[in-house]
């Protein structure tokens, strides 16, 4: 929450209220769950917050190709499957007693073409478009929605995030154009793309380091100044120690055994 302290458009809705924060909020602990490798629990978090408000729906598909297990695999059907389990319990009552409203508030009000009109007039591109064009509002509503859709695609298929941070990064731009562009927007909700691109970083910085396995100096060869990786199994896999080699002898009974030589000392005869 420093963050929306030291941001002009998080500070103005810290101090008028709004459902803005709150969005915001949960967004950051799904972010924070996912980058824990819980993505059950951060599909819950951020279909929450999509069902408070649309500003989150844009997220949730780069969250998705980024989630991963504890163990390290493929988790976006289980995170969007948490997620939707969150949206569809919170709006399917609404579905069913009045569908066409729903739609009309959801989907129409947000881009300016419900009967009613929004308070939501800030100076964006796409509410300049509009009011030049009123007959092709809606075409154009439209079409920029079909473009912004088509930048969201090609990311996601040419470049799908391999992380949370590469997932926020991602929708952060995303966002930025959706807000840009709006045929009904508020320079406010600038406060998404620049929260999501500030939690980036902070979860980079985060990060723990790869530590190098000693033996890195002269007589350990290439393999000694290696990184050691981290097994699935919480063990690390470095490389072997200098002199070491290993062998396979065969029993007489067929069977095998490892055993270790290592080169004689310089005083051994």
């Amino acid at each position: 929450m420093t963050v929306l302290l030291v941001l002009p458009s998080g500070a103005r809705y810290l101090a008028g209220g709004g459902d803005d924060v709150a969005v915001a909020a949960l967004l950051l602990l799904g972010m924070v769950l996912e980058h824990r490798r819980r993505p059950v629990a951060a599909g819950v978090v951020v279909g929450l917050a999509a069902a408070v408000k649309q500003t989150a729906w844009l997220p949730l598909p780069f969250l998705a190709l980024a989630a991963r297990d504890r163990h390290g695999r493929r988790a976006g059907g289980r995170f969007l499957a948490a997620a939707a389990a969150v949206v569809g319990s919170l709006v399917a009552p609404f579905a069913a007693w009045n569908a066409h409203r729903l739609v009309e508030s959801v989907v129409l009000y947000p881009l300016a073409l419900a009967g009613e009109p929004t308070i939501a007039r800030g100076p964006t591109l796409g509410r300049g478009l509009a009011a030049a064009f009123p007959p092709a509002r809606g075409l154009i509503a439209a079409a920029l929605a079909v473009a912004l859709a088509g930048v969201a695609a090609w990311l996601l298929l040419r470049h799908p995030p391999a992380s949370v941070q590469a997932a926020a990064e991602q929708a952060s731009l995303v966002l930025t154009l959706a807000v840009l562009f709006a045929t009904a927007g508020r320079p406010g909700y600038l406060i998404y793309p620049l929260d999501l691109l500030v939690w980036s970083r902070l979860l980079r910085a985060g990060e723990p380091r790869v530590a190098a396995a000693p033996g890195g100096g002269a007589g350990g060869g290439a393999r000694a100044g290696r990184p050691r990786r981290e097994r699935p199994d919480g063990r690390f896999r470095g490389p072997r120690r200098p002199g070491v080699r290993c062998r396979v002898r065969a029993g007489a009974a067929g069977s095998r055994r490892r055993a270790l030589r290592r080169p004689p000392s310089a005083g051994s005869p």
